[in-house]
């Protein structure tokens, strides 16, 4: 919604064109997800706005995206999927001069989102981010180091604190920030949607008995992400087990692959999970739409598009009120439940909201045949309706499992 008329800042008015900087876009990851999706909003719109990439061998030279071939690399070790591309920066900044872009934005503070904030350094240019990952809170779970969890908050305050404005998927993420230096000002909170024309209840079929052998009748929860352990993981791993041992035959589906998989499937190698590995497509939409619930713990996420994917499929989530995913859905009551909390909400005196890109707009009517997803973050909601009394008893059931091992 930020390349329609008048929703952005008075000074990135239209006309404008437009160089978005980022060191993930064809990776299995929701950051690189949202800036495809961007990028197909924009050339859809007739927007001037161009990705800006690294790469190893040029082959993400595509329409609306343009990519320099990578002069260097570095590791990632606790996020070996990942890696960092360092783009010629002399190269970036004469392109985006020679080209005549207006505006510039970062997605991600690596090697490719430093020079973009060179080059709008270097040729004066009004520059904006996006903080899409709590990196912070990833390298604390991931070292089980406060030192490196510190450190890499300086790095935030450093690169986010020279952005005009700094684009973030969720209040309770704006909050991190503004809590880091970043000024109130700056923060705007921006919506995100999902296709429900892609997840949709009617993609429901036989898919987890054909090839997962998950019986028709069994409770099916799904996790749907990368398998890490800074997902916390290891609690929902805890969590089923505990559900397993009350006498319940409800079955865990984990979809998605990472470091952590390996030892996840040893903890849950005398239980009924299942390990899809890594779906897509229509596989994965139907996953979405034959499992009953969407169990989500992770409470680094910034937002979390597989709570709005699983929602649009007709399923309820269970998710941490820690973090964004807690946005996208909203509690319903005791006749026609929408969220279960896996760890109970402090009572907090309310902030002020943050500003946004868009008014947020009320929920559409909804049914059975019509499930949707909403366009805003703070609107999005399951039907509830779509899980039966003994369905609903089990999810309470793991929910409460959950929040005496988390606590």
């Amino acid at each position: 919604r930020a390349f329609e008329g008048g929703t952005l800042p008075r000074e990135y008015a239209a006309p404008a064109r437009v160089a978005h900087f980022t060191d993930t876009f064809d990776h299995v990851n929701g950051v690189a997800l949202t800036l495809r999706q961007q990028l197909a909003a924009a050339r859809a719109l007739g927007k001037d706005y161009t990705v800006v990439v690294c790469s190893d061998d040029l082959k993400t030279q595509r329409p609306g995206v343009k990519s320099f071939k990578s002069i260097g690399a570095m590791e990632v070790p606790e996020y070996p999927e990942v890696k960092l591309l360092v783009p010629p920066l002399l190269k970036v900044v004469e392109f985006i001069h020679d080209g005549g872009f207006t505006h510039l934005h970062l997605a991600t503070p690596g090697p490719v989102g430093l020079a973009g904030l060179a080059a709008a350094k270097l040729l004066g240019l009004p520059v904006s981010g996006t903080y899409h990952t709590s990196l912070p809170q990833y390298a604390k779970a991931l070292t089980e180091d406060s030192y490196a969890e510190d450190m890499m908050w300086k790095v935030m305050e450093w690169f986010y604190g020279q952005m005009d404005h700094v684009y973030v998927p969720s209040e309770a993420t704006g909050r991190d920030l503004i809590a880091h230096n970043i000024p109130v000002e700056k923060i705007r909170v921006y919506p995100r949607g999902v296709d429900i024309e892609r997840f949709t209840p009617a993609k429901r079929n036989g898919i987890l008995a054909e090839r997962f052998g998950v019986a028709k009748g069994d409770m099916a929860f799904l996790y749907v992400g990368r398998v890490s352990r800074e997902k916390n993981l290891h609690i929902l791993t805890e969590a089923y087990r505990l559900l397993l041992a009350t006498g319940s035959r409800a079955r865990l589906v984990i979809t998605g692959d990472g470091p952590y998989r390996a030892e996840m499937e040893a903890a849950l190698k005398d239980t009924p999970a299942v390990f899809t590995g890594y779906q897509s497509g229509d596989d994965l939409t139907a996953i979405y739409a034959s499992c009953d619930a969407l169990v989500f713990p992770s409470a680094t996420d910034t937002f979390g598009n597989v709570v709005l994917e699983a929602q649009a499929s007709g399923i309820p989530a269970i998710v941490t009120s820690e973090g964004g995913p807690a946005e996208n859905i909203r509690e319903g009551d005791a006749r026609r439940p929408r969220v279960i909390w896996t760890k109970p909400r402090p009572v907090r005196r309310p902030a002020p909201p943050l500003p946004r890109t868009s008014p947020s707009r009320p929920l559409p009517p909804r049914s059975e045949a019509t499930a949707s997803a909403a366009s805003t973050n703070a609107t999005n909601a399951t039907t509830g309706n779509w899980i039966d009394c003994s369905c609903l008893e089990t999810a309470v059931t793991f929910a409460n499992t959950a929040i005496d091992y988390w606590i």
